[in-house]
């Protein structure tokens, strides 16, 4: 009788957690389509001939899944130079355990959707070369301890960095380039000591680099900060940086730090 109970137990919780993927699943299939629904040009055709009910969502184009068979989830989204017009709509949230997302060189415009702050796998966000306009907004990047790299660049996206930038303790690369931000640079950026590469170039950025910004940037190895409204001189702490090479000028109006 014991025994029974106990496979009767354990047939339970595993329906449970079936139930519980399978659900989870089905909101992925949900999301994907919400993104399909949102695009008004696709030239190649491929999610509207790819992206049917016909075929399982691991197989669409642009669709990675995890190596679980019976979980199945999302785990990547790249749909890269596709020449796809549309918004991001806020269902893209639901991808809960998405890593990557590649949705670069294309025509997406709008707001950055905020339901994007659950994402709270996402470790890689290329976003550039879109049309998106808006701010960047403090929750997305509180929300997000696992991103490692940011790329937004050659959008329209206006406001200024939030001080949040400094929560993400594992971030190693900021492309922020080619848009219309302004104002200060936070000094949480200059705290992360994760970070490679910062890129700034031709926005509105104002103000000074403060004296001790490559006190902790020892792995900085990209620094572009041309085109922008900075003043004032090259900061005396830049020999810590050690991994940049630069040129010899006396003010930051025109620096651009490159590779070794």
């Amino acid at each position: 009788m014991e025994r029974m109970s106990f496979f009767i137990f354990k047939l339970t919780i595993a329906l449970m957690i079936l139930n519980f993927y399978s659900v989870s699943a089905s909101e992925d299939q949900h999301a994907l389509d919400a993104i399909k629904a949102q695009i008004t040009m696709d030239p190649p055709g491929l999610l509207s001939t790819n992206w049917t009910s016909n075929a399982s969502i691991c197989t669409w184009t642009g669709v990675s899944c995890g190596s679980r068979v019976k979980t199945q989830r999302v785990i990547a989204l790249d749909l890269s130079d596709m020449g796809l017009v549309g918004r991001i709509p806020p269902q893209i949230g639901s991808l809960s355990f998405l890593t990557s997302l590649d949705l670069s060189h294309n025509s997406f415009h709008g707001p950055i959707p905020p339901e994007m702050m659950q994402l709270r796998h996402l470790e890689r966000v290329y976003m550039g070369h879109n049309n998106l306009t808006g701010t960047l907004s403090p929750l997305f990047l509180d929300k997000m301890p696992s991103l490692k790299s940011l790329n937004l660049s050659y959008n329209s996206l206006n406001g200024n960095i939030p001080e949040e930038i400094g929560n993400l303790s594992e971030l190693q690369d900021l492309v922020l380039n080619n848009n219309q931000f302004s104002g200060l640079v936070p000094q949480t950026l200059f705290n992360q000591s994760s970070i490679r590469r910062i890129l700034l170039s031709f926005n509105s950025f104002s103000g000074t680099l403060p004296d001790d910004m490559c006190d902790q940037l020892v792995k900085l190895r990209l620094f572009f900060i041309s085109g922008n409204k900075f003043t004032g001189p090259i900061p005396s702490s830049i020999n810590k940086c050690r991994q940049l090479r630069y040129p010899c000028q006396q003010t930051i109006s025109t620096v651009a730090y490159q590779w070794k």
